[in-house]
């Protein structure tokens, strides 16, 4: 089940509103009921995984109980729990692309080759967060969650379930006991819930029509330079609008249920430098890898040989994270050469010392160009297809190629391209946002955005979110 759906509007989200409203007196009942509803919505498209959910809740609800009373043996429990995660990760997500790998590179036929091996919806999200919960524990952040089914709501609580955003326990851990469901939350939440609806299907639907048209044309030979940078910047702005929309509905689905998620992305095109990009991008995931993989690794402590050296295994990690492809090595590679770089120039303290808004103008462009250029690689189908579409977006000679049809899809899209430049670029000043004009104007225009998405959906031009392949 999708959020963006009709079945989701208006036949899941009405029930479990509805019955939190009856329940929201008597915690324990309310808990219970988002934990069986949550169990539902996964089941609603792989009822066969819900095992492996369940299992996975188990695993980490017994692992944190264990870490926490015996101590002598903590660190071998941590080791067994966190690997057993990862190898049910590394199974579904991974191990029939190094079987089929092994076999085309050296005949080695692993067990299960060739056959497929479906990737559950959203492991990689609630694998990352049943790690965090057992880390946490064992490192004394949190006391061990002894009653089952909170941490069973904690992992598989729907809103961000998925496709995050990756929710730490202690994040939530007083909110599942202690939370308000009132009309203002309710209002707050529809609200944000109603903006992520519209930046998925209004914005970056359309974009991915440009999108998904320039790769098609890449791979028949018949993509010109200019269709070339259309869909590059069209696919940057989709991945954007698809993935913050996304974190935009969970977080305001949480907040109709008087949760509060961590913020997701703080305009991330916004960002002056790569380091300043993965500041403000997926914050969930890039500061789960600092906490859980670059610091215990040693993080910057160790001398610089040592801090390369962890730096490209954090970015590879987030690279395979992404799929088994490549495409997305060379990916997170890309991002870990660019930040070492950035750390050689200085260019943090570079953009310290300008003040000129100039040169933040200029940081910001570069940083832009690089981060779509890193897209294109992301979004390719292989390694082949990511060269080809590079080498085609600096091909002078290739020009008049696809030159009309640039033109036709610029006129057709351009008050979408127009409003996602903006909402990536430009920020409302306080004195405007604090107004009530504003806030009037906001809400009407967020309600015409949502019976706007909805005639979309009526109208069956949805596709899948971009990360629930993740």
């Amino acid at each position: 089940m999708v959020f963006s759906s009709i079945v989701f509007i208006f036949g899941y989200l009405p029930v479990v509103l509805i019955g939190s409203f009856f329940l929201k007196k008597k915690i324990k009942i309310w808990n219970l009921f988002l934990f069986f509803m949550s169990l539902c919505f996964y089941a609603y498209g792989e009822p066969c995984k819900i095992v492996l959910l369940l299992f996975v809740i188990l695993l980490n609800w017994l692992a944190g109980i264990l870490v926490d009373r015996f101590q002598n043996y903590k660190r071998l429990l941590l080791f067994i729990a966190v690997m057993t995660d990862v190898g049910i990760l590394f199974f579904f997500k991974y191990y029939e692309w190094i079987a089929n790998g092994l076999f085309r590179g050296f005949g080695i036929k692993l067990p299960l080759h060739g056959r497929t091996i479906g990737l559950p919806i959203g492991i990689s999200f609630f694998i990352f967060q049943a790690i965090a919960y057992v880390a946490d524990v064992y490192r004394g952040k949190t006391k061990p969650q002894k009653i089952f089914y909170k941490v069973g709501l904690y992992i598989s609580l729907f809103p961000q379930l998925i496709a995050g955003p990756i929710v730490r326990y202690t994040d939530i851990e007083k909110q599942i006991d202690d939370r308000k469901m009132t009309v203002e939350a309710l209002s707050d939440g529809l609200e944000r819930f109603f903006m992520g609806m519209g930046k998925k299907v209004v914005l970056a639907d359309s974009m991915a029509v440009i999108a998904d048209e320039a790769f098609l044309m890449c791979g028949n030979g018949e993509l010109g330079i200019f269709f070339a940078w259309l869909g590059a910047i069209a696919y940057t702005f989709q991945i954007f609008f698809d993935f913050s929309g996304y974190s935009d509905m969970a977080i305001g689905l949480g907040r109709m249920l008087g949760l509060r998620f961590p913020e997701n992305f703080k305009y991330p095109y916004k960002a002056v430098s790569i380091k300043d990009f993965w500041h403000r991008w997926h914050v969930s995931l890039s500061s789960w890898f600092r906490d859980y993989v670059y610091i215990p690794l040693g993080g910057n402590r160790k001398g610089k040989i040592r801090t390369y050296i962890n730096l490209l295994t954090v970015w590879l990690l987030t690279g395979l994270w992404h799929g088994a492809d490549m495409t997305f090595l060379m990916w997170g590679g890309g991002y870990a050469l660019c930040i070492l770089l950035e750390n050689a120039l200085r260019i943090d303290e570079r953009i310290q010392k300008a003040g000129s808004r100039t040169f933040h103008i200029l940081y910001t462009g570069i940083t832009f160009f690089v981060v779509m250029l890193l897209w294109v690689v992301f979004r390719a189908e292989n390694v082949s297809q990511a060269m080809q579409y590079l080498r085609t977006m600096f091909d002078l000679r290739r020009a008049e190629e696809s030159f009309p049809k640039t033109v036709l899809y610029l006129l057709e899209y351009r008050y979408e391209l127009a409003v996602c430049t903006g909402l990536s670029f430009i920020r409302m000043p306080e004195w405007i946002v604090d107004t009530e004009v504003y806030r009037i104007g906001r809400t009407v225009v967020l309600w015409l955005l949502f019976f706007m998405s909805i005639s979309y959906l009526v109208k069956g031009s949805y596709s899948p979110f971009i990360y629930f392949n993740f």
